[in-house]
């Protein structure tokens, strides 16, 4: 198995051990508060452990009471405290931040790479092999262990049913997974044997062998938590007095001294087949007699409280943290929930929420007035930084800024009008930490700098300007020299600009219908309705691009018909796009990819993932591009960390469209084997260009 593989598995059964590690001291607080309740309800209590244990996803609550230990917000249904892409994060932690000591554009100086995350990797991967060598001695010495069973109880006669007598048993039990067989020592007899026969078939009836397996697994993959064996024997205990209880409630309490004596008669004082995961008997005698003695028939109000015990407790220890109030409710938690809110505000180079523009901008463009200075109102965009001042501090002599009415404002040091700008004192200063989503942290001005290579190129900021001063900026990537950024969401334009173009009847005269598909994709009532058609412009001279070759649509509508969205794809030499649909724990959602490998010195990946609003708008959950080529520096861990998403997406998700390689493809397939990190890397490329 990859490498990779096992490392991801072994931080997920971290991440349900320390989950475990707040579940298990509460069941155990709870196992007192009702020891004088029926052993059986303790006993159910432990399924909440086990679910926890072996299931690494659960629905979110705000009755949660993980909530209340500060547990992170779980994505797509499980908790991560710890991460593999946070490794590089928490490696940074630990190393010394080095800044340029001078102006990274007067002295030339280089920009800090990101450092690696090979200190935490060197911990997850010796712990993996740790915890496979753990797991496998577990197995190691359980199979041993059944061997041996195995021959003694070669002799064993067979009874009826699936009943076994052995002379050389002193303990009865339980063995087998799909087929139990009881066995019972030769020296049982009359109403002695009929009552461990009757336990032992309880406990297959319940289903006890099962859940003792599932058990037995589970401590093997958690064998490193402490906590886990406790609840290992603990929930071994509570089964065997809940059985014990199911005993003397089925042949009445006039039996409990004659019980009891029977489990003195086969007490052996160790467990015979304690480490087989198939075979199980009886432990700790003492504490079954004495629970046999006292036991009595509950009374209707304790069972009802304790019911309503079990109930409430079951539901707050199975339920993760509720996702965050601004969330829209689409089940993708996490950084997919911070995209989200970023998505429905503005942020991050999009349209500043549902398209306003900044009202003087607006009166700027209807009064025709072009460059200029920047007005006195705030005014948002994306700067493109070129030079800092050598003499003033903080200051821009060289920039292009696109306000987000799509104006440029271009200044060069020597237009008549334009000033360079200035970031003013009290300016916030942020960076995305993310890939994919947007996760800004706040930094200061020498770090915010740092990360921007002004020397070889300028990247994206998101800034807002007040009276030509820069009052927040924001850095959409920290990994932009290894050509990785956020990608926000683009403009609605498809099937509205090819109507624009070829008229309102576009799909009657040159497309045809391909296939429909009902889908969940917006937050409308009902799934919608989704077309997807092929055909071509034909030569139509105002289509340009769109007009060189087929090309296919596809148009999502609500319930009643209305159009909410398209996506549009075409053979032209470059640009290909691929559509696809995908669920993930129950949600919709669609995503587009485009691949685009010209060479050497060539190469983009782009990838947007999202759903839709009841009105159409974009509600981006994912998005990111990578591009290699002479100004970018290519690292292969980090492409990993960048293709991870969306291998994950496409692993979820079917194709409906496709126009990569100049191919209109429409057939329903997983492309998961085709775009992945294997398909995809560029590190035998990369090495032959640096030789």
């Amino acid at each position: 198995m990859n490498t990779q593989i096992l490392e991801k598995l072994f931080v997920g059964i971290l991440n349900m051990s320390l989950t475990a590690c707040i579940i298990i001291p509460v069941v155990i607080i709870l196992r007192f508060l009702l020891r004088k309740a029926p052993r059986l309800f303790s006993y159910i209590l432990w399924s909440v452990v086990l679910f926890r244990l072996i299931c690494p996803v659960s629905f979110s609550a705000a009755f949660s009471l993980l909530g209340a230990f500060h547990a992170p917000e779980a994505e797509r249904g499980q908790i991560s405290y710890i991460s593999v892409g946070a490794m590089a994060a928490i490696s940074a932690d630990t190393e010394e931040l080095q800044l340029p000591t001078a102006n990274p554009v007067q002295d030339g100086a280089s920009l800090t790479k990101m450092p690696t995350a090979e200190p935490m990797e060197k911990v997850i991967a010796v712990g993996t092999w740790i915890w496979l060598a753990g797991i496998l001695a577990l197995f190691l010495y359980s199979a041993a262990t059944l061997v041996r069973l195995k021959r003694k109880l070669k002799g064993a006669g067979h009874e009826r049913d699936n009943i076994y007598i052995a002379e050389n048993l002193e303990t009865p039990f339980v063995c087998g997974f799909f087929a139990p067989k009881i066995y019972l020592p030769a020296a049982l007899e009359g109403e002695e044997k009929a009552y461990i026969l009757l336990h032992e078939q309880i406990h297959i009836k319940r289903g006890d062998h099962i859940v003792k397996l599932l058990g037995y697994l589970a401590l093997c993959l958690h064998w490193f938590n402490p906590l886990v064996w406790a609840a290992f024997f603990l929930s071994g205990r509570d089964m065997e007095m809940s059985c014990d209880e199911a005993v003397i409630r089925k042949m009445g309490s006039g039996v409990k001294k004659e019980y009891s004596a029977s489990l003195l008669n086969l007490a052996t004082g160790r467990r015979i087949v304690g480490g087989v995961p198939l075979a199980f008997g009886e432990g700790d005698t003492g504490g079954r007699i004495k629970n046999v003695l006292r036991y009595q028939k509950p009374a209707a109000v304790l069972i009802c409280a304790a019911v309503i015990v079990i109930a409430a407790a079951a539901a707050v220890l199975l339920a993760n943290p509720r996702q965050s109030a601004d969330s829209d409710g689409t089940g993708l938690t996490g950084e997919v929930e911070q995209t989200m809110k970023e998505a429905q505000h503005g942020v991050a180079g999009e349209d500043g929420g549902a398209g306003q523009e900044n009202e003087a901008d607006k009166a700027e463009q209807e009064n025709g007035e072009a460059g200029g200075s920047l007005q006195e109102e705030p005014v948002t965009g994306t700067l493109y930084i070129r030079m800092l001042s050598e003499k003033e501090p903080k200051t821009i002599t060289a920039y292009a800024l696109q306000k987000d009415n799509g104006e440029w404002i271009v200044y060069n040091g020597y237009e008549d009008g334009i000033e360079p700008l200035a970031f003013a004192e009290d300016c916030i200063y942020k960076v995305n930490t993310s890939m994919a989503t947007i996760a800004y942290e706040e930094v200061s001005y020498e770090e915010f700098i740092d990360f921007l290579k002004i020397e070889d190129s300028s990247f994206p900021v998101e800034v807002t300007i007040v009276d030509n001063r820069i009052v927040e900026a924001a850095n959409i990537s920290i990994y932009s020299e290894y050509g990785i950024s956020y990608e926000p969401k683009l403009p609605n334009y498809g099937y509205q600009y090819i109507q624009s173009i070829a008229g309102e009847d576009v799909l009657e005269q040159y497309y045809t219908l391909a296939g429909t598909e009902l889908f969940d994709v917006a937050d409308s009532d009902g799934d919608e309705q989704i077309e997807i058609y092929i055909g071509s412009l034909g030569d139509m001279e105002a289509a340009g691009d769109l007009g060189s070759g087929d090309g296919g649509l596809v148009l999502f509508r609500n319930a009643d018909g209305s159009l909410l969205y398209s996506e549009f794809a075409h053979q032209s030499p470059s640009d290909w796009n691929n559509v696809y649909l995908g669920e993930i724990d129950g949600t919709g959602f669609i995503m587009n990819l485009h691949i685009d490998d010209a060479g050497v010195f060539g190469v983009s990946y782009a990838y947007r993932v999202y759903r839709l609003s009841a009105e159409g708008e974009i509600l981006q959950i994912a998005g990111s591009s990578f591009a290699w080529g002479a100004v970018f520096e290519y690292r292969d861990e980090l492409f990993q960390e960048w293709v991870e998403p969306l291998e994950y997406y496409l692993e979820h998700s079917h194709l409906i469209l496709s126009s990569q390689d100049g191919e209109i493809r429409t057939e329903q397939v997983s492309e998961a084997d085709k775009y992945n990190y294997e398909t995809l890397n560029l590190k035998d490329r990369n090495l032959e260009r640096e030789q």
